[in-house]
């Protein structure tokens, strides 16, 4: 990734230089692309993950045929789980990690349920859609802010990791949707990268829910911190790849 990156970058002066710059960058950007390891991972992973969801909504069809009978607001989903989430991120200030973890599972899937219920009861809008993604971005704030107060009051070294590992997964989190966000405003699709929102629940609830508070919540923690910024670079390297190939034939 880095020397694909850093190729980008090379002055062309001349047009000998265009095209040599070009074709090094061409090369080992197929190189790097062909042996990123993290294409790898998706072929493996991605039908998985597709797997997963499928059968999670068929596991919650039930529920969201409930609640479009009866006329429940997607939105209101969306604000619930927002609501769950700053209950786990209190509960994670209370140092109750186990119960925190539970707690942002269990408002987790209101990220599946608001949207599918928009759905089946074709009741999606563009509001309800920037609402949603805003509930979302609040809702990892409030967790990570959680987190970073238990970990501030404890004093201790393990207390220190924790508060440096929440804000560094907090902004590898918002970065890996931002720069979604902003390359779909650009006309590029961008949906690369392991650590999506899904993923970063998960890790955190269960990571939370089996080891609590002690030494090993360090490794979701450091997992969600490493994973969700590298997803964030691969995003950005996605991005530029697309836009220079775009740039390319336009020229």
């Amino acid at each position: 990734m880095g020397p694909s990156i850093l190729l980008y970058f090379i002055p062309r002066s001349t047009t000998s230089g265009r095209r040599g710059c070009q074709a090094m960058r061409d090369s080992c950007g197929q190189r790097c692309v062909q042996s990123y390891y993290s294409i790898a991972l998706w072929n493996a992973y991605g039908p998985l993950r597709t797997s997963i969801e499928r059968s999670m909504k068929r596991l919650l069809q039930p529920l969201v045929c409930l609640l479009v009978g009866v006329g429940v607001s997607p939105n209101l989903l969306s604000l619930l789980g927002v609501a769950g989430n700053a209950l786990g991120g209190i509960l994670f200030a209370l140092d109750e990690y186990r119960l925190a973890g539970l707690t942002t599972l269990l408002a987790g899937t209101m990220d599946v349920l608001d949207g599918e219920v928009a759905r089946s009861g074709r009741s999606e809008s563009k509001f309800g859609a920037l609402l949603d993604s805003t509930l979302d971005r609040y809702s990892e704030m409030l967790v990570f802010c959680g987190l970073a107060s238990s970990s501030y009051w404890d004093g201790s070294s393990l207390g220190f990791a924790v508060l440096l590992l929440s804000l560094a997964g907090a902004t590898g989190s918002m970065m890996v949707s931002y720069i979604r966000a902003r390359a779909e405003s650009l006309g590029m699709e961008c949906k690369t990268g392991l650590f999506q929102r899904p993923e970063r629940v998960i890790i955190l609830g269960l990571g939370s829910l089996i080891v609590g508070k002690g030494p090993l919540m360090i490794l979701p923690l450091a997992l969600i911190a490493v994973g969700t910024n590298f997803t964030a670079l691969e995003r950005l390297t996605h991005c530029m790849r697309v836009s220079r190939r775009g740039d390319t034939s336009a020229g």
